[in-house]
């Protein structure tokens, strides 16, 4: 029986998994085994057929020259070839070896393997080693590929350009032969090699050029296989440049940093300097303006009136330039903040005439202050600010004018602008415009009231500009956008008096109508009249639909406290509120021993939104709050300087004040075991214990908790006051200290501890 015949020959074949062929003697095809599935385009009815009529000839060809070494040799020979089976191109490896190891042959067994997917994968690795090497010999970049166990086994021939050294110089070298040591026991543990995580890495470091320097480089290095072992792959580029250039930048930066933190200090020396002279300046100046505010209320000549005048203006003009200078340099250290309120635009220019009419006057200038017509008068923005930019220009017009005409005035930036127009313009600037055009520059030369509004102006977004008017006057203009205020912050600026019948009598024309624009702003319904006699005939033609009048004490033929008394006594007006306008001196006197008919005494000026609230409060019955009105009780003073509690003792005792005094902080602590008092006065410079400590002292004792601590200080500095309210203290006042600002604070707050309306 042939071998082919055999059971136990096709069950060895068909174990291999492959396609075997039996060729007889004469290469006829005597035995088959087709593997399922299988892609060979043969079929089985090949049976009895020659190889050379079932294979395509270039395969014959190379079958019949194997079978030819194989019947010389009786070598088993080997035959790759290429078919199209189906669609596809597939590779196939024959192994042809004899039918009978021994003797003649007989015929040949042919095993033929589908080896298309090695093939393949070898084609593919091939390519991919050719682009590989394409690539890594034409970069500027160097590639390499290093061993886990040995050496550089793929360089690239940028490493010639980078280092000096060839490709086949660093070949089987190790990477302690061209990193620097430093960097490589930073990067590879000690005693193993650099295996990176497997989403790579990046490393910067040094190699040695072959002239013994050093290359800073950056290098991404990752794991890959490389010829069936675990490699790193490395692409490397030159960073000395970069690292050059980051090196300058660091220097540059440390020297920045360093010229930063000299400015700081300078800065902070600066405003420790301005701190210690604002303090330094600001108590005397308290003992000044304080003393000739109660030498005001004594007897005095004429002449030495004007002399106390002149001392209070120079008092306030120093105050003001001291209150720029720490201005200016907030605004320089970028600490001064801009408040968002509604506000009275027209209030705040027309009132400007107010504040500053005195000095224009004194020079024979005319000063006007006008907002057009159809400007909005009720905005948002920071009136404060506003306020002081435009006096300081004032000022400088002033003093570059003398019997002229100042002009200050609002109107809407021509169309098609936005915003509104604030200018400042005089008949007299002219010899001043270099200095006002210097105003537009950086750092005005000489005039700091320019260099606050400049500053002023830029903080509010705008800049100053240097011109004429339409009159040829010398102008300094900015431009501002102010939005309308909504209709619920007007509720909130001023109490809604609409339908209100208010007079007012008042012998000083531009007071009568300002007080009369305000309460129409408010939507009172409003008749005036220029004396006292006036007023009553006014009132008896009126009555009874008016619900409130308002009295200027100084009327040109019957004095205000006297009217109030007449009306008093007739029973049409007992009733009516009385609003009575004095100047300090007499409002303090009315208010100390009140007069029939008289609701309430307001001192001038007399700020917008008190008049209306006052008004407001009286026709409905309830009581006015003046910012001076007093709810007596007991004050303890800390103060170690003389001047300063003599000025505070004499202030309080007029507004009707019992006052205790304490010089230092144990002190006033001893004073406040023994006696109950209902408010304190604490300055913050002692002798023995600066006044927050001893604020500190006096809430750490359950009785005195609750007692209204109020510090009166020279510390005026941005910071303070957080500085102080964070300590214990309920208020803050600066010194100098206006005596109303301090009667008013210290009312409110023993009103608050007691619970009670003043």
């Amino acid at each position: 029986m042939a071998l082919w015949d055999e059971p136990s020959f096709w069950r060895w074949a068909e174990s291999l998994g492959e396609l075997v062929l039996v060729l007889d003697g004469e290469g006829r095809i005597v035995g088959l085994h087709l593997p399922e599935p299988t892609a060979f385009p043969l079929s089985r009815e090949v049976r009895g057929k020659g190889y050379r009529e079932v294979l395509p000839g270039s395969v014959a060809e190379a079958f019949e020259l194997a079978l030819a070494l194989l019947e010389k040799t009786r070598v088993p020979q080997r035959v790759e070839f290429q078919l199209v089976a189906g669609d596809q191109q597939r590779y196939y490896a024959a192994k042809l070896g004899p039918l009978m190891p021994e003797g003649p042959p007989a015929g040949a067994i042919v095993r033929i393997t589908d080896a298309t997917e090695q093939a393949l994968a070898q084609q593919a690795r091939l390519e991919s080693d050719a682009v590989y090497r394409l690539i890594a010999e034409n970069t500027s970049d160097v590639i390499t590929v290093k061993l886990l166990d040995g050496g550089y086994v793929f360089v690239s021939p940028a490493i010639e350009a980078l280092t000096g050294w060839s490709a086949n110089e660093v070949l089987g070298r190790k990477m302690e032969d061209l990193w620097h040591p430093e960097d490589l026991a930073r990067t590879v543990p000690a005693g193993r090699s650099l295996i990176p995580p497997p989403e790579g890495v990046r490393v910067h470091h040094r190699i040695r050029h072959r002239d013994e320097r050093w290359i800073w480089v950056e290098s991404d290095a990752r794991l890959i296989e490389w010829r069936g072992s675990p490699a790193v792959l490395c692409d490397t580029r030159d960073i000395s440049r970069r690292r050059a250039a980051e090196e300058r930048a660091a220097a540059m930066l440390e020297e920045i940093t360093s010229a930063r933190s000299r400015a700081e200090a300078a800065s902070e020396a600066k405003s420790e300097f301005l701190a210690g002279m604002s303090h330094s300046l600001r108590t005397p100046l308290h003992g000044i303006l304080g003393m000739a505010e109660l030498l005001a209320g004594t007897h005095l000549g004429e002449g030495q009136r004007q002399y106390l005048t002149a001392i209070q203006d120079s008092g306030r003009v120093l105050l003001g330039m001291l209150s720029d200078l720490q201005d200016l340099s907030k605004i320089e250290a970028g600490e001064l903040d801009l408040q968002d309120l509604p506000f009275d635009l027209i209030e705040t220019v027309e009132g400007l005439a107010d504040m500053i009419g005195a000095q224009t006057s004194q020079r024979g200038n005319e000063l006007r202050c006008q907002v057009a017509r159809g400007v909005a008068s009720l905005v948002r923005g920071d009136p404060s600010r506003l306020r002081q930019a435009l006096i300081n220009l004032l000022s400088t017009a002033n003093k570059h004018t003398e019997n002229g005409e100042i002009v200050v005035e609002v109107k809407p930036v021509p169309a098609p602008g936005r915003g509104l127009v604030f200018s400042v313009a005089s008949s007299g600037l002219v010899a001043g415009k270099d200095e006002l055009r210097r105003a537009s520059e950086r750092r005005p030369q000489k005039d700091l009231g320019l260099a606050i509004a400049r500053s002023l102006v830029e903080l509010m977004g705008s800049e100053l500009r240097v011109g004429t008017d339409e009159r040829g006057r010398a102008a300094v203009s900015f431009v501002l956008e102010l939005p309308v205020a909504s209709p619920e912050e007007l509720l909130s600026l001023a109490k809604d008096l609409r339908g209100v019948r208010i007079v007012i009598g008042d012998g000083e024309a531009g007071s009568r109508q300002a007080t009369r624009e305000v309460l129409e702003a408010a939507g009172a319904e409003v008749e005036v009249a220029s004396g006292g006699v006036e007023v009553i005939r006014t009132l008896q033609d009126s009555a009874p639909q008016v619900r409130c009048l308002i009295l200027d004490a100084a009327l040109p033929d019957i004095d205000g406290v006297s009217v109030a008394t007449i009306l008093h006594g007739d029973t049409r007006f007992a009733t009516l509120p009385i609003l009575l306008l004095a100047g300090d001196e007499l409002a303090l006197s009315l208010r100390s021993s009140p007069r029939p008919g008289i609701t309430a005494v307001l001192s001038r000026p007399v700020p917008s939104d008190l008049l209306v609230s006052s008004v407001h409060a009286a026709i409905r019955g309830e009581a006015v709050a003046s910012v001076e009105q007093s709810p007596g009780g007991t004050v303890l003073v800390v103060e170690d300087n003389d001047v300063n509690m003599r000025i505070a003792r004499d202030l309080l005792r007029a507004a009707g004040y019992q006052v205790f005094a304490a010089r230092s902080g144990s002190e006033a602590i001893a004073q406040l075991e023994h006696y109950p008092v209902d408010a304190v006065l604490m300055d913050i410079q002692l002798p023995d214990m600066d006044g927050l400590q001893a604020t500190s002292l006096i809430r750490g004792r359950l009785q005195l908790r609750e007692i209204p601590i109020i510090a009166m200080t020279a510390h005026a500095m941005k910071g303070d006051a957080e500085r102080f309210l964070r300590a214990g203290l309920d208020d803050y006042l600066s010194k100098p200290v206006d005596r109303r600002e301090l009667l008013a604070v210290l009312a409110r707050e023993i009103v608050k501890r007691r619970g009670t309306t003043p």
